[in-house]
């Protein structure tokens, strides 16, 4: 019976390591201007990146967000996510980020993120569930590489996971 249970479980180990995979973060091109507080962590995009991943989300038949995020360079904007996907944000851009391209970003490692003691988070791990057929989006997880802290969730449209992000233009 107990080598019956350790060949089961030696047989789903490898199904349930395809989901996680390790993201190493770029270096920002620019400064970030945009700034997600998530359970202690802060991640930070550019809007250059941020319009970049909506024209791939338009370029992949998805036409729920505009091309670009109407945000003015010269200001920085902070905004609170929370675990999980809730609908009760009042602000477009907390919505834009955890439902449209927050996850999109991070797996591509174009985002700079930073710990509880606002050191630099480098190396993290994705965790994305099981993309089923036919289905518009799936969820992810991103977990600090060090102490497995949860640091940012949301979801991704199927279509573009994995499209390369280009080079900046």
């Amino acid at each position: 019976m107990r080598n019956t249970g350790l060949l089961i479980f030696l047989m789903l180990l490898p199904l349930s390591l395809l989901a996680q995979h390790k993201v190493n973060m770029r270096n920002l091109w620019a400064r970030p201007q945009v700034h997600v507080l998530f359970s202690g962590y802060e991640v930070s995009f550019t809007i250059r990146d941020i319009n970049k991943a909506l024209r791939v989300l338009a370029a992949n038949g998805d036409s729920s967000y505009s091309h670009y995020c109407q945000l003015d360079t010269a200001g920085d904007y902070y905004c609170e996510l929370y675990p999980g996907i809730h609908t009760e944000y009042k602000r477009p851009i907390q919505i834009l980020l955890q439902r449209g391209v927050g996850v999109y970003l991070l797996n591509a490692g174009l985002a700079q993120v930073k710990g509880r003691k606002k050191e630099r988070v480098d190396n993290i791990i994705c965790d994305m569930e099981p993309v089923e057929e036919g289905a518009p989006f799936t969820f992810a997880s991103f977990y600090d590489g060090d102490n497995h802290q949860m640091l940012f969730n949301g979801r991704i449209n199927t279509a573009i996971i994995g499209v390369d992000p280009g080079i900046d233009d």
